[in-house]
């Protein structure tokens, strides 16, 4: 059973790309290129199932790098390519490493479906990337998640360039 938020608690981050909104959709739509770049940072490795069409499902496996293993969850609202996505976020586990000690999702994401929002504006020279990831019961929730995301953002543009073969400017 999924408890009712309010929306108020959210992460909104917007970065400028040089890429066309077109690329950048499919970074966020296709599992193989999910894999390159959507973790909380270098060392994580990340195995993703995607079934990106509306009502289609999302598995992410985060493999952290000391050992412990998080499970996301969703399912896909709104698929307007190339400028929208939303879907539902839900923490389902953590495993922790062999022998290590055990790590249980955090309290306050347990049962707790968020919702995050992709924007893609095309602008000149590239896109407007904006997202929005919303319902969290808890400041500290909220918190890990703007980690999380920034992390990931960090490592987008790079991804992007690798895919076309481009050097940074």
């Amino acid at each position: 059973m999924t408890r009712e938020v309010p929306t108020e608690k959210q992460v909104v981050l917007t970065r400028t790309l040089r890429h066309p909104p077109a690329r950048v959709f499919e970074a966020w739509t296709r599992a193989e290129h999910l894999q390159g770049w959507l973790t909380p940072g270098p060392g994580t490795r990340l195995d993703a199932t995607v079934d990106c069409r509306e009502g289609g499902r999302l598995s992410l496996v985060f493999h952290d790098p000391d050992g412990t293993v998080n499970r996301v969850g969703g399912r896909y609202l709104v698929v307007r390519p190339p400028e929208r996505l939303v879907f539902t976020w839900q923490w389902l586990s953590a495993a922790a490493p062999e022998g290590g000690e055990r790590r249980e999702v955090p309290l306050d994401a347990v049962d707790v479906e968020t919702l995050v929002t992709v924007d893609f504006a095309a602008r000149a020279g590239g896109t407007l990337l904006t997202i929005t990831h919303q319902r969290f019961k808890t400041d500290a929730e909220t918190e890990r998640h703007g980690a999380g995301w920034t992390g990931a953002l960090a490592q987008l543009p790079a991804y992007l360039d690798a895919l076309r073969g481009e050097q940074p400017p």
